[in-house]
C-alpha cells in the first residue's frame, strides 16, 4: 500500500500479491476475486493484462498469477471518461492522479474500453457478478449497465439467472438490489457476503473454492485481503 501510485503500479501490485498468495497457499484458480469501486476496475485490468495464450494451470507464476474462477465487481468504475463526463468532471482529479492528464490513457486502462476479448483472455473463467446499489451517490447505474452490456455483446457472456447458462458458457449476473451508499456496503459487509455466496453457488459442482480475495481502494490505498474458507 502506498500513496502517489501511477498506472500501472496498481495492477502490478495486484499481480504481485496474487502470485505471492498462490505460491504460499497453492490454491491456483480456486478463488473468487472481489473488487469494490476502483477494485472492480483492477479485477478486469487483471484479465486484460493476463497471459491468456496458455491455460491457467500452466501460466508462468513468476510473471502472472493464475486467474480466478469467478469475479465479483460492485460499485465498480469501468468507463473512466464516461463516468467523469456524467459527473461533470468531478472524477478528473482522481483519474489524473492515477493515469495522468491524457484522456486516451484513461480509456486505454478502462475495462469497458478494452480492445481485446475477456473470454479469450480468461479461458478458465466461469462467472461474473456486477453489483450496484441505487443508494450509491458516487457511482451511477450506467457504470454497471454498460459494463454488463459490453460483457454480453462483445465477450459473449450469458446474462441470465445463476444456474441458467449452458455447459462451458461464461455466466453474467447483474445484481441491482444491493443496498447502502458507496462505502457503506463494504463497511457493513452484509451485501458483500451475499454477493460472494452467489458467486460460490454459481461455481457449485465445478471445484472447491477455498479462497476469496478482495480488492479495494480507499483514500489512495490498495488492499488485497486473502480469506480462507475455513476462517
Amino acid at each position: 500500500q502506498y500513496r502517489g501510485a501511477r498506472h500501472p503500479d496498481h495492477i502490478d501490485d495486484v499481480r504481485a500479491a496474487l502470485v505471492f498468495l498462490q505460491r504460499t497457499y497453492g490454491f491456483e484458480d480456486n478463488y473468487v476475486l472481489i473488487g469494490h469501486s476502483a477494485g472492480g476496475a483492477l479485477a478486469f485490468q487483471l484479465l486484460a493484462t493476463s497471459s491468456s495464450a496458455t491455460a491457467p494451470a500452466t501460466m508462468a507464476l513468476t510473471e502472472y498469477p493464475i486467474l480466478p474462477a469467478a469475479i465479483v465487481g460492485f460499485e465498480g468504475l469501468y468507463d473512466f471518461t464516461g463516468v467523469d463526463a456524467r459527473y461533470g468532471g468531478a472524477y478528473a482529479p482522481f483519474f489524473r492522479g492515477a493515469f495522468g492528464d491524457d484522456y486516451e490513457t484513461w480509456d486505454a486502462a478502462a475495462p469497458i474500453q478494452f480492445a481485446g476479448n475477456y473470454t479469450e483472455k480468461w479461458p478458465g473463467g466461469r462467472f461474473v457478478l456486477l453489483g450496484w446499489s441505487p443508494d450509491d451517490t458516487l457511482v451511477d447505474e450506467p457504470e454497471a449497465d454498460n459494463m454488463a452490456q459490453r460483457l454480453r455483446d462483445v465477450d459473449g457472456f450469458v446474462g441470465e439467472e445463476v444456474g441458467g447458462a449452458g455447459a462451458g458458457e461464461k455466466k453474467l449476473l447483474l445484481l441491482k438490489d444491493v443496498r447502502g451508499d458507496h462505502d457503506e456496503i463494504w463497511r457493513s459487509g452484509e451485501h458483500v457476503a451475499r454477493m460472494a455466496w452467489i458467486a460460490l453457488r454459481a461455481l457449485r459442482g465445478w471445484a472447491l473454492i477455498p479462497y476469496i480475495i478482495y480488492l479495494d481502494t480507499y483514500l489512495g490505498r490498495l488492499s488485497c485481503t486473502d480469506t480462507h474458507g475455513d476462517n
